[in-house]
């Protein structure tokens, strides 16, 4: 695991890096922090550090992480549970995106996961995190904001993934009550290998 935040502070930092090539994507470091990693863009939550952070996962991760995951600050897993089930469906190499499947579209967005947890294969997170021409384009035609009012992170993955993805992907979506994961915790909620047998 580790914690992701956005920590470029200078004016002209963007909100999402995915160009390497132009700009670091990590800053570096802090050694009283060694489990929080510094994307170099300014912190935010909607307006590009998703995508860095996929990007930057795919590009780094050793080759045997097979998975790349999303969650919010409020969202507590139970990792057994979840590889249990990620491994009875999906086959290595597979092409992924599971977590909460979210119905309610409008216009032309298409269902997706819902933003407290979700999970891609590392092949799927580069493919969407490709800076090109074709992402560019699919961003304006599902655009989160002419549906939402707003940019959303989780609507934005799963409209980027069912319009740039051409081969066949599995998704897998969970019940509300078979979830792997807590979301929206209560203050002093505890976790408890009870809440998910």
């Amino acid at each position: 695991y580790t914690f992701v935040v956005g920590g470029a502070t200078d004016e002209d930092a963007p909100y999402e890096n995915l160009d390497p090539d132009s700009r670091p994507m990590v800053l570096d470091g802090d050694p009283d922090e060694p489990d929080v990693i510094r994307l170099n863009i300014k912190e935010n939550m909607n307006l590009g550090k998703t995508p860095s952070w996929l990007k930057y996962a795919s590009d780094v991760a050793p080759e045997e992480i097979d998975v790349i995951a999303k969650l919010d600050s409020d969202t507590l897993v139970y990792p057994e549970f979840l590889i249990r089930k990620i491994e009875r469906k999906i086959k290595p190499g597979d092409l992924m995106y599971g977590g909460t499947l979210v119905r309610k579209v409008q216009g032309d967005s298409v269902p997706y996961m819902q933003g407290g947890f979700y999970f891609l294969s590392r092949s799927l997170a580069k493919t969407i995190t490709t800076d090109n021409k074709l992402r560019s384009q699919a961003i304006k035609k599902y655009s989160a904001e002419d549906v939402y009012g707003e940019r959303h992170e989780d609507v934005e993955t799963g409209q980027l993934i069912h319009s740039l993805v051409e081969e066949e992907f599995v998704s897998m979506s969970f019940a509300k009550t078979d979830l792997p994961w807590m979301h929206k915790l209560r203050k002093g909620s505890l976790k408890k290998d009870s809440n998910f047998q």
